[in-house]
């Protein structure tokens, strides 16, 4: 997503990520591989979504984007995998609310609205994007369910608490945070004050959930899996989304501890393929870019 001015154009790293889940969702309909997103082909431009109807296109695009950003297909399936499994669990457990800091072209709200007792989900992204995703919503004549709440932030800039309860936010209620997406392109400084919105502004009980990016020197770059060619194709084709934010490998349960968090659930790269890009014979659908983690906390 975009975290820079509100009046800029929609993210476009929203719009691939909305592009791969789409991918994904015509390749493994199915029970075997989860992560598909039938409703994300709403958000694509209309050639995209002509790509999509053909095999062979697909394949010619799926080699293509292999070759250019390797891994990152497959990292798009797990993430989104890990992130619909928790936000399911959430509404199955009754949770009294759900935030989504940063939600992109997420379809969560649509996808698992059957679910939905009395959860009362609140939805962040900057105004461009989420006006975007609006009038893609309105264009395929899908609704926004009343029990939710879309509402435009700047996490570099604004107090999220402040936006937070202007929307609704009951600071009192057990909650999820979801920030899927996000941190990689934050300032520290904007991450550390999302952060406090759990220790500071969030029931004792609430659950943060976020990825990030691992820290690697230059000069070990090679070794890891698809990260060189992330890289190029961020400064190339993204250069108004730079990764700015990374964690130092193996260092984020401190990282947590440090802002008054304990991890409850940590997923690399690799345990994040054996959990969600494994077939039902044990062979994997491919490898997903390294250098990436995905960690649950609560307060300490």
């Amino acid at each position: 997503m975009s975290h820079k001015d509100n009046n800029q154009k929609s993210s476009k790293t929203a719009m691939l990520a909305a592009f791969h889940r789409a991918l994904a969702n015509h390749e493994f309909n199915n029970n075997e591989i989860h992560g598909p997103d039938h409703l994300s082909r709403f958000f694509l431009p209309s050639f995209k979504r002509f790509i999509l109807n053909f095999t062979f296109i697909r394949s010619l695009v799926k080699a293509k984007l292999k070759k250019i950003i390797p891994g990152m297909d497959e990292l798009m399936i797990a993430r989104t995998a890990f992130y619909d499994g928790l936000f399911k669990d959430a509404l199955n457990n009754n949770f009294p609310q759900i935030v989504l800091l940063g939600a992109g072209y997420d379809t969560r709200i649509l996808r698992f609205a059957d679910l939905n007792n009395a959860t009362r989900i609140i939805e962040l992204d900057v105004l461009s994007t989420q006006n975007n995703k609006k009038k893609c919503l309105e264009k395929a004549n899908i609704r926004i369910p009343e029990h939710v709440t879309l509402t435009s932030v700047d996490f570099n800039k604004e107090s999220i608490p402040d936006v937070l309860e202007k929307a609704g936010y009951d600071r009192h209620l057990k909650t999820l945070f979801i920030w899927e997406g996000v941190t990689m392109y934050l300032e520290p400084a904007s991450v550390d004050r999302t952060l406090e919105v759990v220790t500071r502004f969030s029931n004792s009980d609430s659950i943060i959930a976020f990825d990030y990016l691992v820290t690697i020197p230059s000069g070990e770059i090679n070794n890891w899996y698809g990260v060189k060619e992330i890289l190029q194709i961020m400064k190339k084709q993204y250069g108004d989304e730079k990764f700015i934010f990374s964690i130092d490998e193996g260092k984020i349960g401190i990282f947590l501890d440090e802002r008054g968090l304990k991890m409850t659930e940590h997923f690399d790269s690799r345990t994040l393929e054996k959990k969600f890009l494994t077939r039902k014979d044990g062979s994997l659908i491919g490898n997903m870019m390294a250098a990436y983690g995905i960690v649950t906390a609560m307060m300490k």
